[in-house]
């Protein structure tokens, strides 16, 4: 993509005074689960990449996590999918988000639900989204399960904030067969983390010496941890569109 334009969604969302994740509310009935999320459809007759959106799991967090960026990515161009994890938000209660955290069968489930909805919105709906250029940004849990789904070579590339090691390989198995053995692939990842928030602050100068190609890392001052890091610095939030603009 054009990089002038990126710059410009930029100044557009510095300028936003009131942030929000404005879209179509779509929902999906795959698998036995029921979930949300906000969907905005880019603005354009031809394919376009889509950025598929993870919020922090816990409480009091759903799609809208993605508020201070989604102005900025929409101004890009992409078409963007902001998920209400399971047990989130207006999507199904399939168990504790304690329980979730450790399930490979649980949100990266999610994931992959969503994504053959976008395939099924290109197959039944002729919608002008490029399947084969699909990015995920994921925070806190669900940064180590946007950066499995890139090693897994479900997705193109990934914003990683705050994952960890542990997590990554606790949940990555839900990406592959069962007894397959879980091979992992990292490429084109933003690592982000706080300077001060363990293990992920350690995990990530690790995983990014085990990214192939493209790759780089941010960190910001402080215990920070999954929206906290886009929140806290406008600056992290510029490389992400950048970087998403770059990679997809």
């Amino acid at each position: 993509m054009n990089k002038f334009i990126g710059l410009m969604a930029l100044l557009l969302l510095v300028g936003c005074e009131e942030p929000a994740v404005e879209g179509s509310e779509v929902q999906t009935n795959d698998g036995g689960r029921t979930l949300f999320a906000e969907y905005l459809r880019a603005d354009s007759d031809e394919q376009v990449p889509v950025m598929i959106l993870m919020h922090q799991p816990g409480a009091e967090h759903d799609r809208e996590d993605f508020d201070l960026i989604w102005s900025g990515l929409s101004q890009v161009g992409f078409g963007l999918l902001s998920l209400d994890l399971s047990s989130h938000g207006d999507s199904q209660d399939l168990g504790s988000i304690e329980e979730l955290s450790t399930d490979p069968d649980g949100w990266p489930t999610d994931l992959e639900i969503w994504l053959r909805w976008l395939q099924r919105r290109v197959d039944e709906d002729d919608e002008p989204i490029d399947v084969n250029s699909v990015g995920v940004i994921g925070l806190g849990t669900s940064g180590s399960i946007a950066a499995a789904a890139v090693g897994a070579g479900l997705v193109d590339c990934a914003v990683a904030v705050s994952p960890t090691r542990t997590e990554i390989d606790t949940l990555a198995p839900g990406f592959f067969e069962d007894g397959d053995p879980v091979d992992l692939q990292f490429h084109d990842i933003l690592w982000a983390s706080g300077t001060e928030d363990e293990p992920s602050t350690s995990d990530v100068a690790e995983l990014e010496a085990e990214t192939e190609g493209a790759t780089r890392s941010v960190r910001v001052p402080g215990p920070l941890y999954g929206r906290e890091v886009l929140s806290d610095d406008p600056d992290v939030r510029e490389q992400t569109i950048l970087w998403c603009t770059d990679k997809v």
